[in-house]
């Protein structure tokens, strides 16, 4: 809730947008894309959420999550979540009225795209674990496809990443972070 609606989705909800293009890089357990559904039906803003993931979890898996639980979601907002996940990769589907889901199997790293985005969940393993994802190429690729003013959000400010971040063109923002973790980060492109 704090990294990615708090400090994105609700942060460009406020400005008031005729709609907000959102990617995030790995769909996981769609947690990131249930907690926006949810905003999304306080703002009614229209949503166009485009998720990537290389490596999917099987149905099994994301039908025992406990998230309904948890979030104590209505029986219809329960549905919506697992209708998330059996929805089929590489197509859209209008989750509500104004929520639009795009699920893309893929490599972000071979990935095209094809459009431009307001705001980016950017939720990947941490830097030691997958350097790959925080390079350089690869957050240009990101910047390229945002709109100006667009803000990608994320949970790191390593050193390294925040000075890639303003060598690309970003203006950052320095946040508290969520629980025992001291800072968080987002990124607008000017």
């Amino acid at each position: 809730m704090h990294v990615f609606i708090s400090a994105g989705y609700d942060f460009l909800a406020r400005k008031a947008l005729h709609s907000i293009d959102i990617f995030e890089m790995g769909f996981g357990t769609g947690l990131n894309c249930l907690l926006t559904l949810l905003s999304n039906k306080a703002t009614r803003t229209p949503v166009n959420y485009s998720a990537i993931e290389l490596h999917p979890l099987p149905m099994e898996v994301t039908n025992d999550l406990n998230y309904p639980d948890i979030l104590k979601l209505s029986e219809t907002d329960r549905r919506l979540f697992l209708r998330m996940h059996s929805l089929a990769w590489d197509t859209s589907e209008a989750m509500t009225d104004n929520f639009t889901l795009h699920k893309i199997y893929g490599d972000i790293l071979k990935y095209n795209f094809r459009q431009k985005f307001n705001l980016i969940y950017f939720d990947a393993f941490a830097f030691s674990s997958q350097p790959i994802l925080w390079s350089p190429e690869l957050h240009q690729k990101l910047y390229d496809h945002l709109h100006p003013g667009g803000v990608m959000t994320t949970y790191s400010t390593k050193g390294v990443f925040k000075r890639t971040l303003k060598s690309i063109g970003y203006k950052l923002e320095i946040l508290n972070g969520p629980g025992k973790k001291r800072e968080m980060l987002r990124a607008v492109k000017i």
